[in-house]
């Protein structure tokens, strides 16, 4: 046997929509509503360029070898009219260096009664051992000289007998662990 229904304000809505389940719309609605399902959605840009689109083609054996051929005569006539800045031997690196757009850099610094002094950057991963300074002819003074690429900028630090230093005659900025490093715009 059924409960009789509450018809409390919570169940409202529910008792309206049940009312109007025997209502049957006019048909212009119909016609009307069906017609605006029917019309294409509107062309986005956008959309169709977010969207995948599959796209086929078809070649025949021929066709494929032909195409493959004309890549490879493309790729063979523009490697062989590409001038040649320079002709270098591998171990000629200052000219190598140019060519890559990149510029020699001295780094020098004095430090009093230094024995070992090494330069560590963005450069070179950070290694000391990757870039030690010579001693000069001058007391305490290191330098060493770098091919670096231009438009960059560098932050780097001197290692001096085991301990970290800024480049004295350098720009310096926090290096987000408490200490600062140099700076080197190229």
């Amino acid at each position: 046997m059924k409960k009789p229904r509450d018809d409390s304000a919570d169940d409202k809505p529910m008792v309206q929509l049940r009312q109007l389940s025997g209502v049957k719309p006019p048909p212009a609605l119909v016609a009307r509503v069906m017609q605006e399902v029917e019309k294409p959605a509107p062309f986005k840009l956008w959309d169709w360029l977010r969207t995948s689109h599959r796209v086929q083609l078809r070649l025949s054996p021929l066709g494929a070898c032909t195409a493959a051929g004309a890549m490879a005569l493309v790729i063979a006539l523009s490697a062989s009219t590409q001038p040649q800045l320079f002709a270098t031997a591998p171990h000629d690196s200052a000219l190598q260096a140019f060519a890559q757009r990149q510029v020699l850099v001295r780094f020098v610094i004095h430090v009093q009664g230094a024995r070992e002094v090494a330069v560590a950057g963005d450069f070179n991963g950070w290694d000391p051992a990757a870039a030690p300074l010579q001693a000069l002819t001058e007391p305490d003074v290191f330098a060493i000289t770098l091919p670096l690429t231009t438009g960059e900028t560098y932050n780097y630090k001197f290692l001096v007998d085991g301990k970290w230093i800024e480049d004295p005659t350098a720009e310096a900025r926090p290096d987000g662990f408490g200490a600062r490093n140099s700076i080197l715009r190229l």
